[in-house]
């Protein structure tokens, strides 16, 4: 699960931070409508 995730889950930015381990400030950031990180490629 990504943030983008669970945004569109209904979820809200606490959520999200509890359920990926993340602290809120850091889901905030890439919780703003149209923000998509790049595709990370396989190791």
């Amino acid at each position: 699960m990504a943030v983008y995730d669970g945004r569109e889950q209904g979820m809200t930015i606490r959520e999200v931070a509890a359920a990926l381990q993340l602290p809120k400030s850091t889901v905030a950031r890439h919780w703003q409508e149209g923000h998509r990180c790049p595709e990370v490629p396989p190791v």
